[in-house]
């Protein structure tokens, strides 16, 4: 019969606090990293701006990114929402009366919205 045998220290199983110090390490940089993402530790919202007698309401909004803004006309006439801002760039097109269309804020920073069709209508949402 031939036996293999290994060398005494393979056979010894790492003491139980051995790889603390690198499981210290994992979870702190784990931490860091997460505390470092932006909104992602947050759950997203949906916000309702309500187009009404041709004016934004609220005319002011503040939102995070990855929140989702919903534009909802209740309006009797049709509007075009848009904005062409660095922190976010969009064109919803034609919104007749009763539609709703919506908007993925992707972006922290300040975005200009409003109406290709009606421009006195303005609104401002703050992306944190």
């Amino acid at each position: 019969m031939i036996s293999i045998s290994q060398p005494p220290s393979a056979a010894r199983p790492a003491p139980d606090n051995a790889l603390a110090p690198i499981g210290r390490a994992i979870i702190l940089a784990a931490a860091v990293l997460v505390s470092s993402l932006p909104a992602f530790g947050a759950a997203a919202e949906e916000l309702l701006v309500v187009q009404k007698d041709r004016a934004y309401l609220p005319a002011t909004l503040t939102a995070h990114v990855g929140d989702r803004v919903v534009f909802a006309n209740e309006d009797d006439v049709t509007h075009n929402v848009y904005s062409e801002s660095p922190a976010a760039s969009f064109d919803l097109g034609a919104q007749k009366p009763g539609q709703k269309l919506g908007i993925l804020l992707e972006k922290r920073g300040t975005v200009e919205v409003e109406c290709e069709i009606h421009p006195k209508m303005h609104m401002v949402i703050e992306v944190k």
